[in-house]
């Protein structure tokens, strides 16, 4: 096994570069490590993080919504699949099993802020020891808020017997997209 690490580690210098090596040897220890440091989520490199990003389940938090506070339970919610729920995310900072930048969530209402975030634009979270996930921040345009606005205010609107449509101005947003 040992002879195998050092086969790999030497086919990755000569294909990409030391560098690129450490950088799989940092990612590979984010993904394996069940106790993580805040310090060693500290010390990544903007690649580091990028690289994290092709390995481990992803979300998406809204840069607008970031800056003015997200509650931890509204940020992660449909995250992934085992915090599909607020309830499940509760049930999960009850059982100290959730952390945002490996420190432990101790409230559904605990402030998720723009200063936390590594490299102005990944936070790390965690559920339990398997599940890792890196949040990704974005920044909606107006035209993409509005549709996002109007979509809620349709599904919120939809009955059996009125089901939930595209207008023609939403499906064209949609099809440009």
């Amino acid at each position: 096994r040992h002879l195998l690490q050092l086969l790999a580690e030497e086919l990755t210098i000569r294909v990409h570069s030391q560098e690129a090596m450490e950088g799989v040897q940092r990612a590979t220890a984010i993904v394996f490590n069940k106790k993580l440091k805040p310090s060693f989520l500290q010390a990544l490199s903007e690649q580091d993080f990028a690289l994290l990003t092709q390995e481990l389940t992803t979300f998406n938090i809204d840069q607008d919504l970031l800056e003015r506070g997200l509650q931890v339970d509204d940020l992660l919610v449909g995250s992934h699949e085992s915090l599909a729920s607020k309830g499940k995310i509760r049930q999960a900072i009850k059982s100290n099993a959730l952390a945002i930048n490996t420190e432990k969530v101790s409230s559904h209402t605990a402030i998720i802020a723009a200063e936390q975030l590594y490299h102005n634009q990944y936070l790390f979270a965690q559920h339990g020891k398997k599940h890792k996930l890196v949040g990704l921040v974005i920044q909606l345009s107006d035209t993409e808020k509005m549709l996002l606005r109007q979509v809620a205010q349709n599904l919120n609107n939809t009955t059996e017997e009125q089901p939930f449509e595209l207008d023609s101005n939403l499906l064209s947003l949609v099809q440009k997209g």
